[in-house]
């Protein structure tokens, strides 16, 4: 996939992201992590609808993790598995600081196990768009994962998506935490409800823009909006109360 990295035009996004894509790349072909097949951006950013955080009087910046997925030879054993992990962390670390996102490293998968995980929402979203960062290209790695149509996603992907949405709540809740990671989180979380609210109808598309147009909920559209760049949601400013109706909005949305 090529072109930029984000929903609306950002030549600072597409810069930070495209430094890093470059800086972690050459790192990893450096370390020579064993059993390391290669790395791709996937996420957002990796499908070219990364959000955007626009900043009064600064420049743009990231507004999502960037999230890069490892694919390791269908040799490794689960310590080899964690010996990746551990060897990419200090990296996680630098990125996130520069980029003042997570930059994440998924725990590395062999190709036996994204074909077993073929029909997950993370699997589809992710051959359909990434960029490549490092080791072989995602054509190679992916080859033979079949695409399948968005409405067959499972029922237990919608599951998956309200877990973590609900984890991400209950993270802004903490003291401590910024705005921005505030408002990113309740904005997650109204766009997971509504995500799993289109899976349970078989609706549901991998374009969040054609999302928001089948669900029809002005409400998901502006959390889909605030996500891109696009401007604030309803949801955006942080505060006791837009928690609370972040969450009888969730709650009414999971409801038959």
């Amino acid at each position: 996939m090529t072109g930029g990295y984000t929903a609306i035009p950002s030549p600072e996004v597409d810069a930070a992201v495209g430094g890093a894509i470059a800086g972690i790349g050459a790192a990893v072909d450096a370390m020579r992590i064993p059993h390391v097949e290669g790395i791709v951006l996937g996420g957002g950013y990796g499908r070219g609808e990364g959000g955007v955080l626009r900043r009064a009087g600064r420049d743009d910046a990231p507004s999502n993790d960037l999230d890069f997925y490892v694919v390791a030879d269908d040799s490794s054993s689960p310590a080899d598995i964690a010996a990746i992990g551990a060897a990419l962390e200090p990296l996680a670390g630098e990125w996130t600081r520069r980029l003042g996102v997570d930059a994440d490293f998924s725990p590395a998968k062999t190709y036996w196990r994204m074909k077993h995980d073929e029909a997950r929402l993370m699997i589809q979203e992710l051959i359909r768009g990434y960029r490549d960062v490092a080791g072989k290209p995602g054509a190679e790695l992916f080859a033979g994962l079949e695409r399948r149509a968005p409405e067959e996603t499972p029922m237990a992907e919608a599951v998956r998506l309200l877990m973590n949405r609900g984890a991400g709540l209950l993270l802004a809740k903490q003291n401590g935490r910024g705005a921005d990671f505030v408002s990113r989180n309740i904005n997650k979380a109204v766009l997971g409800a509504g995500d799993s609210r289109l899976i349970a109808r078989h609706a549901y598309a991998w374009r969040l823009s054609e999302r928001a147009v089948r669900l029809g909920d002005p409400l998901y559209a502006a959390a889909a909006a605030w996500s891109s760049g696009y401007g604030q949601s309803q949801f955006a400013t942080f505060s006791a109360s837009s928690m609370a109706r972040a969450r009888r909005w969730v709650a009414a949305r999971l409801m038959p």
